[in-house]
């Protein structure tokens, strides 16, 4: 589930640039959000990263309530 939203979290944030309407576009918009890019190319967002853990703290959440 973590790993879901911290995805899903990257799909929104490309669908909120009007302009991201190819591969390349929003290659290079990922490399202007990113604020740690890593070799080999991998992009990370801190509203991704929260995104995945907030989540899994509601996951877990609800299993202890059952």
């Amino acid at each position: 589930m973590r790993a879901i939203g911290h995805e899903l979290q990257h799909a929104w944030e490309v669908l909120q640039v009007p302009g991201v309407t190819t591969t390349q576009a929003m290659f290079f918009n990922a490399v202007g959000l990113a604020p740690d890019v890593h070799f080999p190319i991998r992009f990370e967002t801190d509203e991704a990263i929260e995104a995945g853990e907030r989540i899994e703290g509601e996951v877990r959440r609800g299993r202890a309530e059952h």
